[in-house]
């Protein structure tokens, strides 16, 4: 399947999305701004880079995805991406060399990465405060 663009023009009622089990390489979904829900899961994406600012629930899961960039999503409750191929997390925004996955998402209650290939996971006291601050919310954390 390839590429899979967008027209915020087309469905402007679209509020639930599903695009699991095909072999979606590269996403793009940055003007569908009335999405709720998006099922990505089981595809060949890479990297994911999202901007849905009423997303609450994002499933990326069983994809090849090495970088996170979801920082204009956040409505974002629910995200899984597990089975994946991410190696590192990092929470804070202040290091400029260094991307960000889960900042601005002051809503995320639920995260899955487990089944990733993470190398480095710093909740040490320095790391953990900016985990727990930009985390406020989160109630269920999978590592496995």
């Amino acid at each position: 399947m390839g590429v899979i663009g967008n027209d915020e023009q087309a469905c402007p009622e679209l509020t639930e999305l599903d695009l699991s089990n095909n072999q979606i390489i590269v996403i793009k979904l940055m003007k569908i701004a009335t999405i709720k829900s998006l099922n990505v899961s089981h595809n060949q994406i890479e990297q994911l880079s999202l901007s849905l600012p009423l997303c609450k629930t994002l499933n990326a899961s069983n994809n090849k995805i090495t970088a996170v960039n979801l920082t204009e999503s956040k409505e974002i409750e629910s995200l899984d991406i597990s089975y994946n191929l991410l190696t590192e997390l990092f929470t804070k925004l202040g290091d400029a060399q260094k991307e960000t996955n889960f900042a601005n998402m002051p809503k995320l209650t639920y995260l899955n990465i487990s089944n990733n290939q993470l190398s480095k996971l710093d909740l040490t006291a320095e790391g953990a405060e900016g985990f727990e601050s930009e985390l406020k919310e989160l109630k269920e954390l999978n590592l496995s």
